[in-house]
């Protein structure tokens, strides 16, 4: 394979995103390209862990406020799903289009995980607050969820933005756009934080089992053995 052949495939433009001026040959850039990849797949299971912590700990939080309510369902036996909905119109037709998609699998556990992260994150907008008695009233009950988040943010607002603010760098890394040069150990260690805040425990065994810190270190020098394997620079 040629680079012009790579480029072909890959995009030119998306490579220079990969290249810096002071690069040596035309392996460098595809070197970091490969750095990248082994970034982001570190960087994915992290932001997973962190993402099925938080979508059941608002779960969780929403069966213990509706319990007792007498509640009935359309499909699914939980909140999410009730009948008539507890949901602001945007959510209850994402509840309606995870349903349509489980086939026969209607378990709270298969919904809960057929909504996108983003499903989950506008749970912790102001029309789920206890003043909104149509409502799941989640918050401010949710805030004993994020027990050790710091006082002076263990609030809807700020959990809010912050879970929001993870979920745009996890869409960075499943678009598989450039991290290398954004500060990739920002992301790691926000997403650990994050996932501190609700389980201190789960944060520290994620953050020692993960070998992104040693692929971070390892740089795209690492990686210039296998570009040089899959690349015949053209001069």
């Amino acid at each position: 394979m040629t680079y012009r052949s790579l480029c072909r495939s890959l995009s030119a433009e998306r490579l220079a995103a990969y290249s810096l001026e002071t690069d040596l040959d035309s392996e460098d850039a595809p070197a970091r390209y490969l750095w990248n990849l082994a970034l982001c797949a570190q960087l994915h299971p992290v932001f997973h862990i962190v993402e099925v912590a938080f979508r059941n700990a608002l779960y969780n939080i929403g069966e213990q406020e509706t319990r007792g309510r007498g509640l009935k369902y359309q499909t699914v036996a939980c909140w999410l799903d009730a009948n008539p909905t507890l949901l602001k119109r945007a959510e209850a037709e994402d509840v309606a289009n995870a349903v349509h998609h489980l086939g026969t699998r209607h378990t709270p556990g298969h919904l809960i995980s057929q909504l996108g992260f983003g499903f989950w994150v506008r749970l912790c907008d102001a029309p789920y607050e206890q003043g909104n008695k149509a409502g799941p009233r989640l918050w401010p009950r949710a805030t004993t969820a994020f027990a050790y988040c710091p006082k002076s943010h263990r609030n809807r607002s700020d959990i809010s933005r912050a879970f929001d603010a993870l979920r745009n760098m996890r869409n960075d890394i499943a678009h598989h756009h450039p991290v290398w040069d954004r500060s990739p150990t920002a992301y790691f260690n926000r997403a650990v934080d994050l996932l501190a805040w609700m389980n201190p425990t789960l944060a520290a065994v994620t953050r020692t089992c993960s070998q992104f810190m040693a692929v971070h270190t390892s740089g795209p020098a690492a990686f210039r053995a296998v570009a040089k394997q899959v690349v015949s620079v053209c001069r």
